[in-house]
Protein backbone atom coordinates (compact mmCIF):
# COMPACT_ATOMS: atom_id res chain seq x y z
CA UNK A 1 0.00 0.00 0.00
CA UNK A 2 1.59 3.13 -1.10
CA UNK A 3 0.04 6.49 1.14
CA UNK A 4 1.56 9.52 -0.51
CA UNK A 5 1.54 12.66 1.93
CA UNK A 6 0.30 16.01 0.92
CA UNK A 7 3.04 18.85 2.16
CA UNK A 8 2.27 22.27 2.34
CA UNK A 9 4.81 23.98 1.30
CA UNK A 10 6.02 27.49 0.07
CA UNK A 11 8.61 28.51 -2.19
CA UNK A 12 10.33 31.95 -1.54
CA UNK A 13 9.50 34.21 -4.36
CA UNK A 14 9.96 34.27 -7.71
CA UNK A 15 10.12 30.50 -7.10
CA UNK A 16 7.05 28.08 -7.91
CA UNK A 17 6.19 24.79 -5.97
CA UNK A 18 7.42 22.02 -8.26
CA UNK A 19 4.01 20.28 -9.92
CA UNK A 20 6.01 17.14 -10.53
CA UNK A 21 8.48 16.32 -7.36
CA UNK A 22 9.03 12.92 -8.09
CA UNK A 23 11.16 13.73 -11.29
CA UNK A 24 12.35 17.93 -10.76
CA UNK A 25 13.49 19.02 -13.92
CA UNK A 26 16.72 21.35 -14.48
CA UNK A 27 15.33 24.34 -12.91
CA UNK A 28 13.70 22.86 -9.92
CA UNK A 29 15.37 21.97 -6.27
CA UNK A 30 13.56 19.92 -4.02
CA UNK A 31 10.13 21.37 -3.80
CA UNK A 32 10.38 24.51 -5.88
CA UNK A 33 11.12 25.88 -9.17
CA UNK A 34 12.31 28.64 -11.57
CA UNK A 35 9.66 29.98 -14.08
CA UNK A 36 10.07 30.30 -17.08
CA UNK A 37 11.80 32.22 -18.85
CA UNK A 38 14.62 31.67 -15.87
CA UNK A 39 16.83 34.56 -17.18
CA UNK A 40 14.19 36.72 -16.71
CA UNK A 41 13.81 35.89 -13.13
CA UNK A 42 18.04 36.66 -12.31
CA UNK A 43 17.63 40.29 -13.24
CA UNK A 44 15.68 43.78 -12.59
CA UNK A 45 13.09 44.78 -14.54
CA UNK A 46 14.66 46.51 -17.81
CA UNK A 47 18.28 45.33 -17.26
CA UNK A 48 17.60 42.12 -19.64
CA UNK A 49 16.14 44.49 -22.07
CA UNK A 50 19.12 46.48 -22.30
CA UNK A 51 21.28 43.94 -22.68
CA UNK A 52 19.18 42.56 -25.67
CA UNK A 53 19.69 46.23 -26.85
CA UNK A 54 23.51 46.87 -26.49
CA UNK A 55 23.82 43.51 -27.99
CA UNK A 56 21.90 43.98 -31.16
CA UNK A 57 23.63 47.54 -31.59
CA UNK A 58 27.26 45.24 -31.56
CA UNK A 59 26.04 42.56 -33.51
CA UNK A 60 24.98 45.16 -36.12
CA UNK A 61 27.61 47.15 -35.95
CA UNK A 62 30.21 44.58 -36.52
CA UNK A 63 28.19 43.10 -39.06
CA UNK A 64 29.04 46.32 -40.88
CA UNK A 65 32.27 46.35 -40.15
CA UNK A 66 32.99 43.00 -41.75
CA UNK A 67 31.14 43.63 -44.98
CA UNK A 68 33.09 46.81 -45.35
CA UNK A 69 36.16 44.78 -44.50
CA UNK A 70 35.29 42.38 -47.06
CA UNK A 71 34.50 44.72 -49.97
CA UNK A 72 37.63 46.73 -49.23
CA UNK A 73 39.78 43.31 -49.80
CA UNK A 74 38.14 42.33 -52.61
CA UNK A 75 38.60 45.41 -54.37
CA UNK A 76 41.82 45.72 -53.25
CA UNK A 77 42.75 42.11 -54.15
CA UNK A 78 40.82 42.42 -57.67
CA UNK A 79 41.92 46.10 -58.69
CA UNK A 80 45.62 46.69 -57.59
CA UNK A 81 46.85 43.33 -58.62
CA UNK A 82 45.08 43.39 -62.46
CA UNK A 83 47.51 46.98 -62.44
CA UNK A 84 50.40 45.46 -61.85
Amino acid sequence: MIIKLKIDFECPSPLIINPDRENPGETCVGYCCIPCPPPKYFYLEGQLDAAETVNSISFSSNTTFCLFQSIIYLWTFFFLNSTT
